[in-house]
């Protein structure tokens, strides 16, 4: 994509990436119906809300922060960030205690099993995330290879884990945690076995 639409620079490429994506807010009702159920609940925008703002006061700052030049309000959002997800767990906290459904469950976190989970995830997706980032950089900035060479060097890993990915759902419902175990210390050793 050679366009740089709105001087958005590499921005750009999400406007043709997730073109796709733009009707979907407005086929919402049509694709999710509202449920009629005693049981249902109403969405608690206000977490929603908060969640949003706690994300994006963080996630700005970081991402634009160095191209902006450290602007002071950079870092007043940093700061702000903090009380925002306070307000956020209280609010939850709040709804959960009064038999109301929060957009996110505290008792989640009570769980080992999710705790465990969502911490090996935070550091698979970490690693890898900054593995094939480090990779591209060197591939087109060390090797000199350009975008699409990069791309297809990358390949197989994007096919091996679409294909086996499916069938890894078959093994976590027989071998559960053990198979969680597993596959990280198998990640772990392939690091250690790089380095060697």
């Amino acid at each position: 994509m050679e366009a740089n639409l709105f001087d958005l620079g590499w921005r750009t490429s999400f406007l043709g990436k997730r073109s796709n994506w733009y009707p979907m807010p407005y086929s919402w009702h049509s694709i999710l119906p509202e449920s009629h159920e005693h049981s249902s609940t109403r969405l608690d925008l206000i977490g929603a809300f908060l969640a949003a703002h706690a994300s994006v006061f963080v996630l700005l700052p970081l991402v634009q922060g160095r191209e902006w030049g450290w602007p002071w309000w950079s870092f007043a959002l940093l700061a702000l960030s903090i009380p925002t997800t306070a307000l956020l767990i209280a609010r939850e906290n709040g709804l959960a205690a009064r038999g109301v459904q929060p957009i996110l469950d505290p008792a989640l976190f009570r769980g080992r099993a999710f705790t465990t989970g969502l911490c090996a995830s935070l550091l698979f997706y970490g690693c890898i995330g900054s593995f094939f980032l480090l990779l591209a950089l060197y591939l087109q900035l060390g090797t000199e290879r350009d975008a699409l060479e990069t791309g297809l060097i990358i390949l197989p890993y994007a096919l091996g884990s679409l294909i086996t990915s499916g069938i890894g759902v078959q093994f976590a419902y027989r071998a559960g945690r053990a198979l969680l175990v597993s596959g990280s210390l198998l990640l772990a050793l392939s690091q250690l076995y790089k380095r060697c």
